[in-house]
């Protein structure tokens, strides 16, 4: 029973493991790059798709205009992740930047307000 058990917890623990579902099975394209008015910081829309089994994704990166690699990857920082087929923009006003997505829903993964002083509000 104990063996049945703890082969039974094996199983579950290896069959769940996140390493069986990497993005890097993904493709991302990036869609659109916009900088801040002061230059200062890059903000990425990337369009990431897993296969014709899952919906897209929508994501936003933000980082420094300088930095190579970001916290998330080439990319930055993930501010914002959702699914589906809807439109996504960016768009930056001041120290602020627009996302023009849903901020809500069964489909928004990620919503960040702020990410290093940057005010991020949605529309």
């Amino acid at each position: 029973m104990m063996r049945a058990l703890l082969f039974a917890l094996c199983f579950f623990l290896i069959a769940c493991s996140p390493s069986l579902f990497e993005e890097s099975d993904c493709s991302d394209h990036m869609v659109n790059s916009a900088t801040s008015v002061d230059g200062q910081v890059v903000a990425s829309l990337i369009h990431r798709d897993c296969g014709a089994t899952a919906a897209y994704s929508h994501l936003v990166f933000l980082k420094k205009s300088g930095d190579i690699k970001g916290k998330d990857g080439i990319w930055g920082e993930k501010v914002y992740a959702s699914q589906g087929e809807q439109l996504v923009a960016l768009e930056w006003s001041g120290a602020r930047l627009k996302i023009k997505a849903p901020a809500s829903g069964k489909d928004v993964f990620l919503k960040r307000d702020n990410w290093a002083g940057i005010k991020i509000i949605y529309e």
